[in-house]
């Protein structure tokens, strides 16, 4: 059985992940999307499902989700 606090991530696992919004250049289709890529040079070559070149619009930093450990909670009756 693992170990709880092993780290199970690989050395291929990302350092960071960032998350590119674009926009499609086609004023007609205008479709926006989110995709996560480690570099942007990625989006390079992206295109919209139309056909048309995507724009790139913001890029934020994409931070992995801590698990939180669960707490239990009592509630309790109010004696009447």
């Amino acid at each position: 059985m693992q170990d709880r606090c092993q780290d199970i991530g690989s050395a291929r696992d990302p350092a960071g992940v960032l998350l590119a919004t674009l926009i499609c250049s086609d004023e007609d289709c205008a479709r926006e999307l989110d995709l996560p890529v480690e570099d942007l040079g990625d989006l390079d070559h992206a295109a919209c499902d139309c056909g048309c070149t995507l724009v790139l619009l913001a890029v934020a930093e994409e931070t992995p989700v801590t698990p939180v450990t669960p707490v239990t909670v009592r509630v309790l009756a109010l004696a009447a």
